[in-house]
Formats: C-alpha cells, structure tokens, sequence
C-alpha cells in the first residue's frame, strides 16, 4: 500500500497510508485537488520548454494553460502536431493520477482557423467544435460584442426568480431587500469581465422595478412611487439604495485596470485592454502615484506630481505627443530625455509654452532606485481600490432630501417597514391628510 511522509523540522513524521480518501465538501479537498493539478501544468510547461509545442503568435499569452478549479483552458496552435502532444500529456496525466478527461465536457474552440485545419485536428483530438461566443465559469466570451440574444439570458435568469416569490405575502421593503440582494446581484458576475448592453440594463430594471412596486414582472407606471433613477441613490440622500447596474458594472471593472497598473506581474497585463471615457477619467481623478524609480508611472497620463496628471495641466501638448507615445515612463521621460522627441504635432507658442512649465516641474523631480512607483486609490484609508469605494464616488453630488438621512439612520428600533414608509411620506408620495386638502379632497 503507497505511503507518504511529512517532513517537519527536517524529520519525517508517521507513515500516512493512502487508503481513507476525502469526501466531497471536505475542507482539505480542494487544497489537494490544486497541488494535483499543479503537474498537470508542469507538464504543458516542460512540452513548450522542449520546444515540443508550437510557439504561439505574438508574446501577449505568457502561460498555455489556465487553470480554475476542474477547469483547464489550453492554448493551442493549429497544428496537428502539438494536438497530439496535447493527448498523450493528457493521457500520462490520466494514468499518473487517475483523473479522466470528461470528454462530453470537452471542446475546441478556434480562433481565426480555417475548415481545413479543424478537419485535420479533430482526427488526433476528437472533441465537439464550439465558436465563439461561448461560455466559460459562468461569463461569455466572444471575439465582439454580445448580442441580444446572449444577454437575454441573464435576463431570462432575473425573470425566473420573480415568480417563486410569494410577494403577497411581503412588504414593500421586504420587495426592496429581495431586488437589492438578489435580483440586483445576477448580473453583477457578467458584468465583471463585460459590459452590458444598454438594452439589457433596461430589460433587468424594467423587472427590479415591476417586482419592488407590484411584487409581479410587469407593472404600469402609475403604481411606481417613485421614478427608477431615484431609487439607486443612497438612502441618506433621497433614494432606496438600490444598485444602478451601469455605474455598478464600470466600478466592478475598474478593478482591472487597478490589478493592471499595480500588479504588472499579472499573467493578462499585456492582453488588449480598452476602457471606456468614463472609467479612464475616473481612474485618472481617483489614483495617485507616488514616485519611486519611475518604471511604472506613466509621463504623460499619470497623477504623479501635485497639482495633477500632465495631461490636464498641459493639454495643448498633450495633444502635440503621439498615440504612442503618451504611455512613456516617467523614468524614460526624466532621465533619457524622451519627453522632447515625444513631441510629434504642431510646436505651435502655447506648446512651446506649456513645454517650458513642464520642463521646470521635472527639475524638482527626484528617483529612487529600486523602489517601484505604488499607486494610491485616494477613496479608502489603506489605498487599495474597492468596488464599493468607486462606486459610493460615481453618487458623490446627488441632492439630499431633508430628513431622509434621519429617517433611515435614526437609532430608534423602527422597524424597517416604518422606515420605508416614511420616507415616502417624505417624497410626497402618499395620500396623507396634508396632500388630500392641496388636492381639495
């Protein structure tokens, strides 16, 4: 029977005999089951070591294999080949551990291949062909933009939880808390990694607000209380503190650019990565960068000196420096004195100008060699982004309604019904003694 030792302090422990097994939902599982899966990417790695593996194009993918949990993606040239390779790693790794290859499960995917070479690789590796879109952990992926017809499923998902609700049987707030917790939270996993549709959002919050109002998925506008856009404003304020899902989606992706910029090291960070105008003007106002030895802050687009990025102090010379030119480190644009050749448009006098105070900026501006430049989210106290911080700043401005605050936060034991109750008073929205006389009732 197969034994195995642990070393501690040098010293190998007891004989531990490899017959008890785990049972699902054990805590060590899981941990067991990642240092398994290690070999199998050992594996892959030592075949493309060996050259054994196509090289694939570019260098954007630094690691073929990607593993979550029983989930494996491999990257593969079209090449029959390394398809081969492919199945007698998964073959050794079959025999070596005893974990099979659910091949029902299983499927190639191509990118920019023609007929001819998936007919040629199906011969070595038989699996079912699926073309983008598809799904993988529960988001969608495609090679462009999401169609309706994949994002009515999410829909479709929002809309199946309505109807095994018994809404009779709940109060107002008690809708409240059901859209906010759970109706609210379906899309939140797709809208981590893409961005919804306008249309999708407004299929989602036409039944968030149908179920809050009417406890149905369908409701007229004269039974809504209050108009939909107030609702996703805090509760201090004037609003329900519902989640508007279009500044939930971009703080949820935010988060991207943050893990790109601080984390360099990332697998991903070389990827094709656009943001939109909004999240890039955010990320901009919101981080701050302290400088260290210049490698990672950006010259041109960075907030590394006080009085804000170059870009806004500057902004006719920013738009004379090139596209590609504009994500020059602050390194390279001190030392090496790149920031003059950066320079590609029109010296026009404001340039010229500009240039000058920029140039007197950089004189003060002193590196430190081997530190990296930390990046500083400026919303919380340990400046680490969070979600939740970038979304409370996208509210930042919104018109507070007078005793609101009082209402929802007032240590008194009122009961959350009374709260809601309130507040609608509060917004003139029920038929009190008050508004029966304006309306001569």
């Amino acid at each position: 029977m197969a034994t195995t030792k642990v070393q501690v302090n040098g010293r190998p422990g007891r004989h531990i005999y490899h017959a008890c097994g785990l049972r699902q939902g054990d805590p060590l599982s899981p941990l067991l089951f990642v240092v398994v899966m290690e070999v199998i990417n050992a594996m892959i790695q030592e075949a493309d070591h060996q050259e054994q593996l196509t090289p694939l194009y570019g260098s954007k993918i630094k690691f073929r294999a990607s593993i979550y949990a029983d989930d494996l993606v491999i990257f593969l040239a079209p090449e029959v080949l390394d398809f081969s390779c492919m199945r007698q790693i998964l073959e050794a790794f079959e025999g070596a551990s005893g974990l099979a290859t659910n091949v029902d499960k299983c499927s190639i995917t191509p990118i920019r291949c023609d007929d001819s070479m998936i007919g040629d690789i199906l011969q070595v590796f038989p699996y079912r062909v699926r073309p983008f879109p598809i799904t993988y952990l529960g988001a969608p992926l495609s090679t462009s933009r999401l169609g309706h017809a994949h994002e009515q499923q999410i829909v479709d998902m929002v809309a199946a939880r309505i109807p095994t609700w018994k809404s009779n049987l709940l109060t107002s707030i008690g809708h409240a808390t059901l859209v906010k917790t759970t109706l609210s939270a379906i899309p939140v996993h797709t809208s981590i990694c893409c961005a919804l549709s306008p249309w999708a959002i407004k299929e989602i919050d036409r039944r968030r607000r149908a179920f809050l109002w009417a406890g149905a998925d369908t409701v007229t506008g004269g039974k809504c209380k209050v108009a939909w856009p107030v609702t996703c404003i805090p509760q201090g304020s004037r609003g329900l503190d519902l989640p508007d899902l279009t500044t939930l989606g971009v703080a949820l992706r935010l988060h991207w650019e943050w893990l790109r910029r601080s984390d360099p090291s990332a697998p991903w960070v070389e990827l094709p990565h656009k943001m939109d105008a909004i999240s890039d003007a955010m990320f901009m106002a919101s981080v701050r960068v302290v400088i260290g030895d210049g490698m990672r802050a950006r010259f041109w687009i960075d907030n590394w000196q006080p009085n804000g990025p170059i870009c806004l102090l500057a902004p006719a010379l920013f738009r004379a420096v090139g596209p590609r030119q504009r994500g020059r480190s602050i390194r390279d644009a001190l030392l090496n004195g790149r920031r003059k050749r950066d320079i590609t448009g029109a010296r026009t006098i404001a340039v010229i100008s500009e240039f000058a105070a920029v140039h007197e900026i950089c004189q003060s501006v002193d590196l430190t060699s081997g530190i990296s430049d930390p990046f500083v989210w400026k919303w919380t106290a340990d400046g680490e982004y969070t979600a939740a911080s970038a979304y409370r700043v996208f509210l930042f401005g919104t018109m507070e309604l007078a005793g609101a605050r009082e209402v929802w936060k007032a240590p008194a034991p009122l009961p959350p019904k009374i709260r809601f109750f309130f507040s609608l008073v509060l917004r003139g929205r029920l038929w009190t003694a008050e508004r029966r006389m304006r309306h001569g009732l």
